[in-house]
């Protein structure tokens, strides 16, 4: 392969110097002084990563009692379904309902 440095390297694999100009190297090698800035040459693409995984939705309990539970319950039970950390009593009780509907919505469909 070859590569164009731009300046001096001293290649102590080969126990050479290499100038300024056109040289020919292996991959590895190029592949070095490309991400060492030596050469005129772009750096070869990374490859692209996969894209993150979706969360997948906490499928959290939801007593049929739940109303009647302890606001610190309500509260950590709308946290397993939000993901949100502070939250009121009042916004962990719409935080169920909302979950309530949406699994009654999704039952619904199928």
């Amino acid at each position: 392969m070859k590569v164009t440095l731009r300046r001096q390297v001293t290649n102590v694999r080969l126990g050479a110097i290499l100038t300024p100009g056109v040289h020919d190297v292996s991959e590895a090698e190029a592949r070095l002084y490309r991400q060492r800035g030596w050469t005129d040459q772009p750096p070869e693409p990374e490859p692209e990563a996969a894209p993150p995984a979706p969360p997948q939705p906490v499928l959290a309990e939801i007593p049929d009692g739940w109303r009647n539970e302890h606001h610190l319950v309500r509260k950590r039970l709308a946290r397993e379904i939000s993901g949100q950390e502070k939250l009121t009593a009042d916004e962990a009780d719409m935080i169920i309902l909302g979950e309530i509907d949406r699994r009654k919505g999704q039952r619904d469909a199928d």
